[in-house]
């Protein structure tokens, strides 16, 4: 390789071509500033700021340079003087005294801050006074009254001291500590009563943050070990050494929760210890000290842990947080620490201290080889484990909670042992009477025949210009520059940015041109030249030799980004040569800790690793790999210890396999080369490769479900909506209910998912907080590089996302040890999931490689009788107390039978014949199944043509939604700075078009200026465009769309560097563009430039050919052939209209032609509660909704992250043009809006196959639905549905039909429900005989004795 062979022996003849480069970089690197070892005050980390950014920012007063001069903090500054100004008279010293001695501090204090302080030496020195001075006072006027002066703002009226004090316990708002304590020793002891500044701090914080027992701990606080205000609250919340936690290694973060510890029956009490942190669990018992939350806790931890992030070794503070955050994730666990008296909530209610505790651990890190609670999540998980000890607490808690429930337990147990006693005594009563009886009945031969059925079980030349226009055209047609195929770092598609904008963009560090220069990213530019400085020196290479490196490639380098890069080549060589050299060392220190400098800012102190490596992963912040790689000499850098394969690429493996806790993949990491890397997030992706046993699974399913592949033109475009649907399986609840077990899967590889014989298997896999931003920036590079064919984990987000719906199914993922989520609470693992699966993109179930497993889990689940074991097994076996109380109710019932049996007998009152009749009764009972019939409803559409602005009404519901996101197509959306990217490959496809069609620029404009009238009335405003811009405008977008189209329907057309459809594969993100209203062409106009060249670009296929395919595949939509073939093109209007009369289209009716009162539909969820079942309609005409003999049935309904685009401007067409008889989409939509109201309602029609919602969770569905109708107009005049909404009112509003539905859903909703209904009722039955045949002995008993 290039990178591993020694420097050029000379290269002085290139020198002057990089001076001026040469001198920029090496004064930068001279002027850098050097770095100090007592640095102690930090920026907060903006992974931590973003959760809060309140807590860390100062509300009243500045206190230190770093949020000095804020406009907010100005009016605090006269006060701050006031008490400069007391503090000088109080001390008898002169102010130049005391700036002396800031002087003589000044470099010392400066070092006390991690980044360079821009103010000059007197504004620094005037800062530090004026604060110094001020917080001293505060201390002595709190601790001692008399010195407060009635007109004092800060402890009189106003009493600003609320506000002042939270200020002076934020990390950036702080003074280091030694200079208070020389500017306090100037007071004297007449006023200090001998307390020091350490006795005046605590007095002043433990009385306002409400601590106690610290006495002990200021014993070990001395002033030498303070840094400043924060480490001293945090010094006063930890123990003495020897009563610190021992720390161990995590195994599992997944710790129960409050809730799940007191159903496993673990005890919970306050620690009478004054140590927070002394959390103990021993024999059943969990005891934790007493915790106050408040707002000004929050405040308080939100620092500290920021300060032990940046600053300390040993996070006790971060640890603690941690475990309490896993021990609560509900309000119901607060309400059990409140309950306990082991949180004091001084925030009032419950959901508020568990959103305070799940925050506070947001963006903390857990290091999980040295946590202190290491030892007690161990013997939490363990004591939780033993299913003996949930029963015992299931049995207490339920059936021992109150003396009633103890009195009824007691009552049903005696009952038990009566009705046995007394059905024995039956028995022995008449049991000759039994045999008597059998005998005369039953021949020998009979009774033999039933014991033996018993025990059987069942380009050319362009000539010269004529026109300022063609002149224009020419020239930009000329200056094209060609494409590069090696592409592979591109912006993130917009649909993707808007779900986790923080995803994608670099937080701390820019790496790359395309971040290059951001404000909130300048800060890391220091670093990053010492980084290069420190690289040049390992090296021991010139900065000539680097520069010479990466001009030679230049051209390469700018050819791996999807755009123009702005920069010029002086910019760009050094924006290179920076980035690589800090990668490189970041990877060298973090292998060898030895090479580690103890002023590092990135390893040490403030740590800012843990905020650069995420930076590193995401696409957009990528440098390519061969640059670095050319840019490594391996045998120039003096390492400790020698290594055997010594490279970058072992290096990144070293890196990123640590901090992503991947499992050893040493096999694989043999497989991948530096050569076929492209960047880090290509070699993370590398890093988990697919198994084998998932393309032989997706080729098998291929093969069993026919999917044969079409001719070249179309083999790579998505089949017809019939056989691309995702039949989408259950959920994990789902799952479970159906009784699917799950289990870890014992391979390493993530992809291997396996369902045998009723068990789901799935590998372990960790989530955190950066694993969405490693997960979606791999996502995006698989849709913008791979072929669908290699889309491994956009399938694997995507099979998540169908499993997981809500946070129940996150907590079934955890139980089973499947999941680790280290995110803290199931709530937060969902929505991760869910903003994942937002951008998942499966357009072809035949490519989809989880297709095998998602048919088998639909399979499973379809059998009802897997749903009922499962019912049984989980409501009625769960626990030992419900398996006895039902095994002690079916004794009651048997004995009861035969008690009554018994004494039937026993009065010869049951004949033989009645025992025949009861034997054949229970084997002849039958299901009645009833018919349904289905009506069909037909109406006929009009068109109209116009080209319209989205209405306001309808706009303001979603923007995004009637707005382009990446090309402009027409005159109203052009020139937006959002879409000027798209122009120039809007200029490519002109130009080969004319080299296609060997037609000249001055036919095309000829064309156009010929329709120009024609074109301009299209556009309901005025177009201020002029006549050449117009027409330009027109030319372009034409000819884009009909390359797009023809590209799309023949891939002989398509080039290897083309961008839409190949690297970065741009369709995704244009065709969305092309449906919108506002964003359209004239057919007509698209007719007129392809009808003449059809037959050679497309074999004659028309305009309206090539429509109908594209939109066909794209939007999965079935057409049948009479239905295109009665598409005239002279009739269509633009693809929105296109669109719409793909949809086939009923005959109207004129009865329906009703006028409609009001819209009061019974929802799902209501007409579910009246009996009315659902069922999906075979037509695949979405308005043939019907609703007979109590069923409603509707056609199947798709809705996806595309729908809402297509519907809404659907309904904007509609609402804008179409005659209100005309409004069908309109009436679909509305009538659906009826129907659904909740999240329930969207779930029922999911369950009911009516509905496939690729949105994920219902929550999703339910608001795009409600949306699509947000702001349009109800066509009440003309409502198609009239006739069906009457109908299902009438149904709704009869009692019987929901008294029915309530008795099937609450009694009758199993077998086993239906069962214990029958049992009851024989219960009764049988008991009622027996009272009676009681009654009747008594009576002839006492007729006997008289």
């Amino acid at each position: 390789m290039a990178g591993n062979g020694e420097a050029p022996n000379d290269i002085e003849n290139q020198r002057a071509e990089h001076i001026p480069l040469i001198i920029s970089i090496e004064k930068e690197l001279k002027d850098l500033p050097i770095l100090s070892p007592s640095c102690c005050i930090y920026r907060v980390p903006e992974r931590l700021r973003r959760v809060s950014e309140k807590a860390y920012t100062p509300q009243v007063v500045s206190i230190g340079p770093l949020h000095h001069g804020k406009d907010s903090l100005k009016a605090m500054e006269v006060h701050k003087k006031r008490y400069l100004q007391a503090f000088i008279f109080r001390t008898k010293a002169s102010v130049e005294e005391y700036i002396v001695k800031m002087k003589s501090q000044e470099e010392k204090l400066r070092n006390c801050y991690a980044e360079t302080i821009e103010f000059t030496s007197d504004e620094f020195v005037k800062i530090i006074l004026v604060d110094a001075a001020f917080i001293i006072e505060v201390l002595l006027r709190y601790y001692f009254h008399a010195l407060q002066d009635e007109n004092d703002r800060i402890f009189n009226k106003p009493w600003m001291l609320q506000d002042v004090w939270p200020d002076m316990r934020l990390l950036e708002n702080q003074l280091p500590f030694f200079i208070l304590e020389e500017l306090y020793a100037k007071v004297s002891s007449n006023f200090t009563e001998g307390k020091s500044l350490i006795d005046l701090s605590h007095n002043f914080f433990t009385s306002l943050m409400h601590i106690e027992g610290t006495e002990g701990n200021l014993q070990n606080i001395g002033s030498s070990t303070v840094d400043h205000f924060v480490d001293f609250c945090r010094n006063l919340y930890l123990p003495p050494p020897l009563e610190r936690p021992a720390k161990g290694k995590l195994e599992t973060l997944n710790t129960p929760s409050m809730t799940e510890l007191h159903r496993a029956g673990v005890k919970f009490k306050v620690r009478s210890s004054k140590n927070l942190f002394d959390i103990q669990f021993q024999g059943g018992m969990l005891e934790i000290p007493k915790l106050a939350i408040s707002d000004e806790i929050e405040l308080t931890i939100r620092n500290i842990l920021a300060f032990e992030q940046c600053h300390c070794l040993e996070n006790f503070i971060n640890d603690y947080v941690v475990v309490m955050d896993r021990l609560v994730n509900t309000p119901k666990d607060v309400e059990l620490l409140v309950k306990y008296g082991i949180v004091e909530n001084r925030l009032g209610d419950s959901s508020g201290g568990s959103t305070l505790i799940n925050s506070l651990a947001d963006g903390v890190i857990v290091d999980s080889k040295d946590f202190c609670y290491a030892t007690l999540c161990k013997d939490l998980n363990y004591y939780c484990s033993w299913t003996w000890h949930k029963w015992k607490a299931n049995l207490r808690q339920n059936y021992f909670n109150t003396p009633w429930a103890v009195i009824s337990f007691t009552a049903a147990v005696i009952l038990l042992v009566l009705t046995l006693i007394q059905a024995v005594c039956s028995i022995v009563s008449a049991v000759q009477v039994i045999i008597t009886i059998v005998i005369n009945l039953f021949p020998i031969d009979i009774k033999r025949k039933m014991e033996d059925e018993s025990s059987y079980q069942v380009p050319h030349d362009i000539e010269n210009p004529h026109t300022p226009l063609l002149t224009s055209m020419r020239s930009m047609l000329y200056n094209l520059s060609p494409l590069s195929s090696s592409c592979c770092i591109c912006r993130v598609p917009r649909r993707l940015r808007r779900v986790s904008e923080k995803a994608y963009t670099p937080q701390v560090v820019s790496i790359g041109p395309l971040h290059h220069g951001k404000e909130a990213l300048k800060p890391m530019e220091e670093h990053k030249n010492r980084y290069l400085q420190d690289y040049l020196i390992r090296t021991n290479l010139s900065l000539e030799h680097y520069i010479n490196k990466i001009r030679r490639r230049e051209a390469e380098l700018r050819g791996c980004y999807a755009e123009t890069i702005p920069f010029d080549s002086d910019e760009f060589v050094k924006i290179v040569l920076v980035d690589a050299a800090f990668i490189i060392e970041v990877l060298l220190r973090y292998h060898f800790h030895e090479l580690q400098d103890e002023n590092d800012r990135i390893f040490k102190k403030p740590r800012m690793f843990e905020d650069v490596w995420p930076d590193m992963r995401m696409l957009e912040n990528q440098l390519p790999f061969f640059i670095l790689q050319d840019l490594f000499y391996p045998k120039r850098i003096q390492v400790p210890f020698e290594e055997e394969n010594f490279s970058i690429v072992n290096l990144s493996y070293t890196f990123f396999r640590a901090l992503m806790n991947i499992e050893d993949l040493e096999d694989t990491l043999e497989t991948i080369s530096s050569s076929t890397v492209d960047h880090f997030v290509d070699f993370v992706r590398k890093l988990y490769p697919p198994p084998p046993k998932i393309a032989q699974a997706r080729a098998q399913h291929k093969s069993a479900i026919g999917a044969s592949m079409r001719q070249l033109s179309i083999s790579e475009v998505p089949q017809a909506r019939g056989q691309t649907e995702i039949p989408t399986p259950p959920s994990m609840t789902e799952l479970y209910r159906a009784g699917v077990k799950f289990k870890v899967g014992s391979g390493k590889n993530m992809f291997d998912i396996q369902f045998n014989k009723g068990t789901l298997q799935i590998p372990k896999i960790t989530f955190s907080d950066q694993s969405e931003v490693n997960l979606i920036n791999l996502l995006v590079f698989e849709q913008s590089q791979c072929k669908e064919t290699e889309n491994y984990i956009n399938d694997y987000i995507g099979i998540l996302n169908i499993l997981v719906n809500s946070p129940e199914d996150v907590s079934l993922l955890v139980k089973y040890a499947i999941l680790v989520n280290k995110l803290g609470d199931s709530k937060k693992g969902c929505t991760m999931i869910k903003n994942m699966g937002d951008g998942v993109n499966i357009v072809d179930y035949n490519k989809f490689h989880f297709a095998p497993l998602c048919e088998k889990l639909n399979e499973h689940c379809a059998k009802s009788r897997h749903k009922w074991l499962a019912l049984l097994r989980q409501n009625y076996f769960n626990t030992p107390c419900k398996t006895i109380s039902v095994i002690a109710a079916a004794c009651i019932i048997l004995f009861t039978l035969i008690q009554t049996g018994s004494k039937q007998y026993a009065h010869n009152s049951l004949t033989g014949e009645q025992v025949i009749w009861i034997y054949t009764y229970w084997h002849n009972i039958a299901d009645l199944q009833k018919g349904r019939n289905h009506d069909c409803l037909r109406f006929e559409l009009s068109s109209s043509c116009c080209i319209y602005r989205v209405p306001k009404r309808l706009r303001r519901v979603s923007e995004n939604a009637y707005t382009p996101q990446v090309v402009s197509i027409g005159p109203l959306h052009h020139g937006k700075e959002s879409l000027k990217p798209m122009e120039e490959l809007k200029n490519r496809y002109l130009k080969i078009f004319l080299s296609r069609t060997q037609v000249t620029v001055e036919a095309l404009i000829a064309v156009i200026r010929e329709k120009e009238v024609a074109l301009r009335s299209c556009y309901a405003e005025t177009i201020e465009f002029t006549s050449d811009e117009f027409v330009r405008i027109i030319l372009v977008d034409a000819i884009f769309i009909v390359e797009v189209l023809l590209r799309f329907y023949d891939l002989n057309c398509r080039e290897d560097n083309d961008r839409i459809f190949s690297k970065p594969y741009m369709l995704q993100d244009v065709w969305p563009d092309m449906r919108m209203l506002e964003n359209q062409l004239p057919f007509f106009i698209l007719d007129h430039l392809f009808e003449p060249h059809k037959d050679t670009l497309s074999g004659g296929k028309s305009i309206i050919d090539l429509s109908h395919h594209f939109f066909k595949n794209l939007m999965h939509i079935e057409v049948a052939e009479e239905t295109l073939r009665t598409i005239d093109p002279h009739e269509v209007v633009h693809f929105v209209d296109f669109v719409r009369k793909l949809y086939p289209l009923p005959p109207w009716r004129s009865e329906n032609r009703w006028l409609l009162e009001t819209l009061a539909t019974p929802s799902m969820t209501q007409l579910s509660r009246a009996g009315v079942k659902f069922e999906v309609g075979s037509n695949t005409n979405m308005f043939q909704v019907k609703f007979k003999h109590g069923t409603l049935v509707m056609p199947k309904l798709t809705i996806s992250d595309q729908t809402e685009v297509t519907i809404t401007n659907l309904l904007a067409f509609e609402q804008s043009q179409c005659k209100d008889e005309e409004k069908y989409i309109n009436d679909y939509f509305v009538f659906l809006n009826c129907l659904v109201n909740t999240p329930q309602d969207v779930a029922l029609l999911v369950k009911s196959g009516i509905l496939d919602n690729k949105l994920g969770n219902n929550k999703k569905g339910f608001t795009l639905i409600k949306n699509l109708v947000d702001g349009v107009v109800d066509n009440k005049d003309y409502f198609y549905f009239i006739n069906l909404c009457d109908d299902l009112n009438k149904y709704y509003t009869m009692g019987r039909h929901q008294l029915k539905e309530y008795l099937v859903t609450h009694f009758l909703y199993s077998p086993w429900a239906t069962k214990e209904i029958i049992a009851a009722v024989i219960f009764l039955f049988l008991t009622l005989i027996q009272t009676m045949f009681s009654i009747m002995s008594y009576c002839h008993d006492l007729k006997s004795k008289h």
